[in-house]
């Protein structure tokens, strides 16, 4: 199933809001190729967006708190959110690394990945992104 980027899910800080937007853009492709019936050729190229992603998307939003003096325990909750995306995530590589890139395997990869995340932009990012625009001075 598609996942649809709208402004309700914007947080208010233009970066993290165009990195979300990739990245619900990326899952679509997937979503597309398992359509396609190319979901198994798709999936490899997502983990390794995904790998990259994660650390430069998670760098940023951990920079704008050490910054931005974001308060606890927010702050260790939502590093803590990351850990466990990418805990997970590696679970996830493993178990696609062991099964191969199958269509079920897509499935299961996009299901999780757009549930994961439309749960955390719509709870954790927009906490932060309410924190951030009241703090970040133009």
């Amino acid at each position: 199933m598609r996942i649809k980027w709208t402004e309700a899910q914007a947080v208010g800080i233009e970066k993290i809001d165009n990195q979300h937007e990739l990245l619900f853009n990326s899952i679509n492709d997937l979503v597309d190729a398992m359509n396609q019936g190319k979901g198994s050729e798709e999936i490899e190229k997502l983990f390794v967006f995904m790998e990259n992603y994660t650390i430069e998307h998670f760098t940023d939003e951990e920079e704008y708190m050490e910054k931005y003096n974001y308060p606890e325990p927010e702050r260790s909750t939502h590093i803590a959110a990351h850990e466990g995306f990418k805990d997970s995530f590696v679970e996830l590589k493993e178990k696609m690394t062991s099964s191969g890139a199958t269509r079920s395997m897509a499935v299961r990869v996009s299901s999780m990945l757009g549930s994961w995340w439309i749960a955390h932009i719509n709870n954790i990012d927009k906490a932060l992104g309410s924190y951030l625009k009241q703090h970040i001075k133009d």
